[in-house]
């Protein structure tokens, strides 16, 4: 996936704002912006970094062959970052002019802004949807994403309703729906499955 169009989305932003930088931290939006697909888990490991002139990811070392590979792979809009564990807002920082102000996600942890408004000396901006209101509309390529998610979905209950018998239990019927779903090229489960039978 191509993600210039997703940039110049967040840029558009920044150039209506008083904002030199956005932070992505939310795991969906990192993914959205880099493009990186396989490459994270769904950890708040990583930092997708956008400013007017560069894209910067910073990530952990478990991470950094992966995500340098699939920016390489996506003509290097990407550059990576390694950050030592408890020191990636300083990068973040040390990636930008020291009086910038940096927009961050409002749904990050409240322990993750306040660190990253000590180190910022809180010239640090909430900002609501920014990667939520670009995945909104979807791409040619995303929608069919999605046509082949509910493909699978579709094969996934009809072959579950041919797995069902008396005295499986809730849980096993679960644990054979998603095994089914990830053989047939399912990524994971946008939530965990919902079986009730009998009295629940």
């Amino acid at each position: 996936m191509n993600p210039n169009d997703r940039i110049a989305g967040i840029r558009r932003r920044l150039a209506k704002g008083q904002t030199a930088a956005f932070a992505a931290t939310a795991p969906a939006n990192v993914v959205y912006l880099t493009g990186f697909d396989d490459v994270f888990d769904a950890g708040r490991d990583h930092i997708a970094l956008v400013t007017a002139d560069e894209c910067v990811l910073i990530t952990n070392a478990l991470y950094a062959q992966a995500a340098r590979e699939a920016a390489e792979a996506g003509g290097d809009v990407w550059r990576v970052e390694v950050a030592v564990r408890g020191e990636a807002w300083s990068t973040v920082a040390s990636a930008l002019p020291s009086e910038a102000v940096l927009a961050v996600e409002d749904s990050m942890p409240h322990a993750s802004f306040l660190k990253v408004s000590g180190v910022f000396a809180e010239r640090v901006s909430a900002v609501s949807d920014w990667g939520e209101e670009l995945r909104a509309v979807k791409s040619p390529a995303e929608l069919k994403r999605m046509e082949l998610a509910q493909e699978i979905t579709d094969r996934g209950f009809v072959f579950i309703c041919g797995y069902l018998r008396p005295g499986v239990t809730e849980r096993e019927i679960a644990i054979e729906l998603e095994s089914f779903m990830r053989r047939e090229g399912s990524e994971g489960v946008a939530f965990p499955s919902i079986v009730a039978s009998g009295p629940n």
